[in-house]
């Protein structure tokens, strides 16, 4: 009998205690997600994390994807150019970054008008030249660039190595000096010749470029640049006596661009 009454209050005691404990640690409701609720402040922290990441996207270099960037074009000619004035054009870079490397191609169209004259004395006679008219450079040139921030202003610097394609037309207007006097004024006779010339040809080059994109918005950027544009050709010629000579020469020319760069995304 007591053994019976002893297991009566056990079980009446375990009865009472299960709905004490269900209480002190509350059961989650059904169909209630097993993830740890956060609490407001760190819920704060997390909403502003994420709006922060959202908008460094398209502004950071890892972030650019395909960029296309027109712009104007100033040439400085140097070196073996030094005889052409300064000239415009246009051009244009195509870059599709990872990261911060860019990969691309580098093209555009720079016209230089050719306006110099030569002359030389020869065994007392004089032999000149005038020659005016216009040459177009016209580059293909794979590049690489690297962007040093993905700040709003992103700083670069780049190499390209490829082709150029030079065109050339105009007039030569060739002086000959006769060897002798006219008659009543007694000053030397010359006699001029004119003739039109049509050229094409291309050479090896290589460019290096330092520039930056400025962030205006998360698809448009103010871009600058400044390109060094180093052509390796070969000049064939007759001298005096007819014989054909072989010149290497390097048409240099710097070239201050200024336009938008457009991001088209990844």
């Amino acid at each position: 009998m007591k053994t019976t009454l002893a297991l009566i209050f056990l079980l009446t005691f375990a009865l009472e205690s299960v709905p004490a404990q269900m209480m002190h640690f509350p059961a989650q409701a059904n169909g209630a997600s097993k993830t740890t609720l956060l609490a407001d402040d760190d819920l704060d922290d997390f909403t502003k994390r994420r709006k922060r990441r959202r908008s460094s996207r398209g502004r950071g270099g890892s972030e650019l994807g395909i960029v296309l960037n027109p712009s104007l074009a100033l040439g400085l000619p140097m070196g073996d150019m030094k005889d052409l004035n300064t000239g415009l054009g246009l051009s244009l870079d195509g870059l599709y970054f990872m990261d911060k490397l860019g990969l691309g191609l580098y093209t555009g169209y720079h016209s230089f008008k050719v306006d110099y004259s030569i002359g030389i004395n020869f065994f007392g006679m004089f032999l000149g030249a005038e020659i005016e008219g216009n040459e177009s450079y016209m580059p293909f040139i794979p590049q690489v660039v690297y962007l040093f921030s993905d700040q709003p202003f992103k700083p670069y610097a780049g190499l390209g190595l490829g082709l150029y394609v030079i065109s050339g037309s105009g007039t030569v207007r060739e002086t000959v000096d006769l060897g002798t006097l006219h008659p009543v004024t007694q000053e030397p006779l010359f006699e001029t010749f004119e003739s039109d010339y049509s050229e094409s040809r291309s050479g090896f080059a290589l460019s290096p470029v330092l520039g930056m994109y400025y962030d205006l918005s998360d698809q448009i950027m103010l871009s600058f640049s400044a390109r060094w544009n180093m052509i390796f050709l070969k000049d064939t010629y007759e001298d005096g006596s007819g014989a054909t000579i072989e010149q290497n020469v390097t048409h240099t020319y710097f070239n201050p661009n200024a336009g938008i760069a457009i991001k088209l995304g990844n």
